[in-house]
């Protein structure tokens, strides 16, 4: 029986996508004097957002990283938690499972997106991108929350939604299962497929 669930948090716990992109898109326009569409700028979710940058070719990182920052939070209103996940959260924890994230984001990020909701209380220990040098989808994030919780590989499980999610976790020796319903491409590689998050339930029963 897997004892921890370590979670991505964008498009695994909530649902920032639309958020990400359109914000994102006025930054390109400003930066590139272009128009890209959604599948184009689907690349930039789950890895940090200075990194999305640097491949999109702006030079000006700290500039337009400040000013993406102030554009997401005008699309603040569109991240909601998945269907589903506060109730998993609270009989996953009442059943005595161990719980933390590691995610992308940075500190303040994580604040702005996530904190003021009830399901943050579930998670003791949240990795971000302050916290390590290396990102996904190199395994140095989740080492960092193995360390820090002293567990071992085969205790625990990453659940995620994107191809980042599955190299960090294979780096990292652990499981990794696909949240169904965040991912927008097809993952291969994944111990498990999640197609809605009461399936954690049912994973934790069987394993």
């Amino acid at each position: 029986m897997y004892k921890h669930l370590i979670f991505d948090l964008d498009g695994t716990l909530i649902d920032t996508e639309d958020a990400i992109i359109q914000s994102l898109d006025k930054v390109v326009q400003n930066y590139l004097g272009k128009q890209c569409n959604e599948i184009e700028l689907h690349f930039a979710l789950g890895i940090p957002g200075r990194d999305a940058l640097e491949l999109l070719g702006i030079t000006d990182v700290q500039r337009a990283l400040d000013e993406w920052d102030r554009y997401l939070k005008e699309y603040q209103h569109l991240i909601n938690i998945f269907p589903g996940i506060e109730q998993t959260l609270h009989t996953l924890q009442e059943q005595g499972v161990s719980m933390g994230i590691v995610t992308s984001k940075t500190r303040q990020e994580l604040k702005d997106d996530f904190l003021h909701m009830d399901a943050s209380h579930h998670f003791p220990v949240m990795i971000c991108a302050d916290d390590t040098i290396m990102h996904k989808p190199n395994p140095e994030p989740l080492l960092a929350y193995m360390n820090r919780c002293g567990i071992e590989p085969h205790t625990a499980i990453y659940i995620g939604d994107t191809r980042y999610d599955r190299d960090a976790a294979h780096g990292a020796a652990l499981d990794f299962a696909l949240a169904g319903w965040g991912a927008k491409a097809e993952v291969g590689g994944a111990k498990y497929i999640l197609q809605q998050p009461s399936d954690l339930l049912q994973l934790i029963a069987r394993t």
